[in-house]
């Protein structure tokens, strides 16, 4: 789950750079960290929300008992999710082309 972080924002701001869609995003009001708000806090709740769907739904298949805290490891999952986000922003700035970004994101990983 915490990898589709990396790969989403990584491959979709090559793409969008590659599709001259960010060219585009400059004639309208939205500015740039607007922009790259929007990702992160996109995939941000995609990702918490799949992998709470996940351990909900192994905790009612398998039945385990969790010991901790539950804020604990939504805390954790809250900064590996922007850790990695931040690392595919960090890696899709830097490069060009989708295949550069597909080698550098599969090396990291």
């Amino acid at each position: 789950m915490m990898f589709s972080c990396l790969f989403g924002v990584g491959y979709v701001i090559v793409r969008y750079r590659k599709n001259m869609v960010l060219k585009r995003l400059n004639a309208t009001p939205v500015k740039a960290i607007e922009f790259l708000a929007a990702q992160i806090t996109s995939r941000l709740w995609i990702v918490i929300a799949i992998s709470g769907s996940v351990f909900a739904g192994c905790d009612f298949i398998f039945d385990f008992y969790m010991l901790g805290s539950f804020w604990n490891l939504l805390l954790v999952a809250v900064l590996g999710a922007m850790s990695l986000i931040s690392l595919g922003l960090l890696l899709s700035s830097r490069s060009r082309s989708e295949e550069l970004t597909g080698g550098l994101l599969n090396l990291v990983t």
